[in-house]
């Protein structure tokens, strides 16, 4: 969608300037390929997670890290979701409900994310 709205605004720019066109063209351009290289590489090298008896612990975050804590106790419903691309590579995410939030635990494989959701919905991990 943004690259569709560069597209859209170097044509409304290349009205009044070619260069100025050229020039924004080509930033956008950089732009695109520094987030396509850099950014979601980092993206997927930062997300981590950890399950312990008593704990669900998740890392993510390029710039600004967040980390998540999610008693076990405190779960009360698992889902597992698996997009198209998730399921050509067989992946799989498991959505952890609790009381007052959610939290996805991202490209699993099929039978981590089952064993996963069968043992906190038993209540052990």
């Amino acid at each position: 969608m943004v690259l569709v709205a560069a597209s859209f605004l170097c044509g409304a720019f290349f009205v009044f300037s070619s260069w100025f066109a050229v020039i924004f063209g080509a930033a956008c351009l950089v732009l695109y390929a520094v987030f396509v290289f850099a950014y979601f590489p980092l993206f997927y090298t930062s997300y981590s997670y950890a399950f312990t008896s008593n704990l669900i612990i998740m890392q993510k975050g390029v710039i600004f890290k967040r980390r998540i804590r999610i008693p076990t106790d405190r779960v009360q419903y698992c889902v597992l979701i698996q997009g198209p691309l998730q399921k050509f590579f067989h992946l799989t995410s498991v959505i952890v409900f609790t009381a007052g939030s959610y939290e996805y635990v991202q490209d699993l494989s099929v039978k981590t994310a089952e064993e996963l959701r069968n043992s906190l919905m038993r209540g052990v991990v």
